[in-house]
């Protein structure tokens, strides 16, 4: 029976010859499991399935890097990586489609994504956490273009523990919010089909960033508003509207404003059932259905509001300037 230390040594010993000298370092944790999520493989359509797919389960996304190595190189006796003949691996087979497999060809035998995989199995697959991601950006956040068929290929930047800055953009997973609305190709180039104001998810390991991307809705600004200004909500939204190419309301009148206010108060608490009922109040934190009818059909928006409040318990009244309801003063 072999000693603990006699073990020791002939598993050094096959590991010096499974990993050839000069074979390229490549870190498990930052560099194969991007290409396997630029892959599509640990996705929750694919193996990364609360259940896996086809005797493979991978973490979500790559969350757990410690579980999706030990499914890869330890489990089914470590059939899915060869370190002897690292090309006939299965890791490197089925995805390539030099295999059956059932998710389709997910690698180009002769891309980047499978040379990366191949030169971490020629280098005994190991998982030595070396560094690990410390910043993830886009640029640009906020792209205006000014035609549908325009396109653009934005650039994604990773930081990492160890002082390095590597352009990730090709592992870089860029997927559109509506797909009817923009297109994204193989090689990360985003094409806008129409007009409006869109949003990208760029996904880099355990990192999401949203990009905006804006054309305008109309050629030119035909009508321009006052552009009022009362704070910072203001300046906000005046640069979309300038940005979108759409003119700014005008100053509402009184009317309106009273009717608008009654909407923002009260609407929100009438309740269906309240509406529907003929009896009126049902209980003490809704009101007559009588209020609805009578903002439908009154002309006077400040009846509309007294007609509401009215109705109301007096601790749930709005309080309006300017508004005096009957037998309670101001209210």
């Amino acid at each position: 029976m072999l000693k603990p230390v006699q073990l020791l040594c002939g598993l050094l010993i096959v590991g010096t010859w499974c990993s050839p000298l000069g074979a390229a370092e490549v870190d498990f944790d930052t560099q194969v499991l991007p290409v396997l999520t630029r892959a599509g493989c640990n996705t929750g359509a694919c193996h990364g399935a609360a259940a896996g797919r086809g005797g493979l389960r991978l973490s979500l996304y790559g969350s757990n890097p410690a579980f999706d190595h030990q499914r890869l190189v330890f489990d089914v006796q470590g059939r899915r990586v060869n370190l002897a003949q690292p090309d006939r691996s299965l890791v490197l087979l089925k995805p390539s489609g030099l295999l059956d497999h059932g998710g389709g060809v997910r690698l180009d035998d002769q891309g980047e994504g499978y040379q990366l995989l191949l030169d971490w199995i020629t280098a005994g697959a190991t998982r030595k956490i070396s560094r690990h991601l410390l910043a993830f950006r886009v640029t640009p956040t906020r792209r205006v273009l000014q035609q549908p068929g325009d396109s653009f290929k934005p650039r994604a930047l990773a930081t990492f523990s160890d002082g390095t800055e590597t352009d990730v953009t090709h592992w870089t997973v860029f997927t559109a919010e509506d797909d009817s609305s923009l297109a994204v190709s193989d090689q990360a180039r985003i094409t806008v089909k129409r007009r409006g104001q869109h949003v990208v998810l760029a996904r880099y390991l355990d990192r999401v960033l949203s990009m905006q991307i804006v054309i305008p809705l109309q050629e030119t600004l035909s009508e321009e508003g006052p552009g009022l200004s009362a704070g910072f909500v203001d300046d906000q939204v005046n640069q979309q509207l300038t940005q979108l190419r759409l003119p700014t309301s005008r100053m509402a009148e009184q009317s309106v404003l009273v009717r608008r206010t009654w909407l923002a108060v009260c609407q929100p608490r009438l309740k269906s059932s309240d509406m529907k009922s003929s009896r009126g109040r049902r209980n003490g934190n809704s009101w007559s259905t009588s209020c609805w009818h009578r903002r439908n059909s009154s002309a006077s928006g400040h009846f509309v509001m007294r007609a509401c409040c009215a109705s109301m318990p007096s601790r749930r009244r709005p309080r309006v300037p300017g508004l005096t309801m009957p037998g309670s003063g101001a209210s």
